[in-house]
């Protein structure tokens, strides 16, 4: 609040005396530059004092803590996209399930695919592990 009070005083203020200025310009061949002169000042005035003053946004300092459901949400997309995957090679499956951490840096990532009942695990092997790094298949 004290840098709204800081910017409207200082404009005001500038305001005040560049239209004094502006009224005792003299009229004839320097008019132009003259005034040309005092727009640019009041533009600086009117500038000057908003990017000088600190505004500051208040932060929390807690962490972001993910809660199961993000983490379910991405296990569920990248769940799809291995039944996907499986689907368009036309190998049949019963379940797959995809498990999940959270780094420390709170990034989620996917620490392996489970495949149950895969029927081709060589050829579902070769499909899925051009997209995730540990495939497991239990049957």
């Amino acid at each position: 609040m004290e840098g709204i009070k800081q910017i409207a005083l200082s404009v005001s203020v500038s305001a005040a005396v560049i239209s004094a200025f502006y009224i005792i310009c003299p009229d004839g061949n320097m008019s132009k530059q003259m005034k040309y002169i005092i727009g640019l000042l009041m533009l600086l005035a009117v500038l000057t004092p908003i990017v000088s003053v600190n505004i500051e946004i208040p932060t929390s300092d807690k962490e972001i803590e993910f809660s199961a459901d993000a983490t379910d949400m991405v296990a569920s997309q990248y769940s799809y996209i291995a039944k996907s995957i499986l689907e368009n090679e036309k190998i049949y499956f019963e379940q797959i399930s995809v498990i999940t951490d959270i780094l420390e840096d709170g990034n989620i990532i996917i620490s392996k695919v489970c495949v149950y009942g895969a029927e081709d695990i060589e050829k579902a092997k070769s499909a899925l592990s051009v997209h995730f790094e540990e495939v497991e298949f239990i049957e």
